[in-house]
């Protein structure tokens, strides 16, 4: 199967509970979101990498395997 990866940035510092690699379950507490680097105010920014490189849109990858 294709190898498919998710990247949080911006994720408070120190709240970040798991590891690279580590499978995670749905609802699972991962981290806090935080407001790093030159942003506004907090918020995540979250990708979807297709083998490790490709990004893709998230919300029309993840509604097309688990619906909306």
């Amino acid at each position: 199967g294709q190898k498919v990866s998710s990247l949080y940035a911006h994720m408070q510092e120190g709240t970040v509970t798991v590891a690279l690699g580590e499978a995670v379950t749905v609802g699972q507490i991962i981290g806090r979101v935080g407001n790093t680097g030159l942003s506004m105010g907090p918020h995540l920014h979250f990708e979807i990498l297709l083998d490790g490189v490709h990004p893709t849109d998230p919300y029309a990858w993840l509604t097309a395997r688990v619906g909306s």
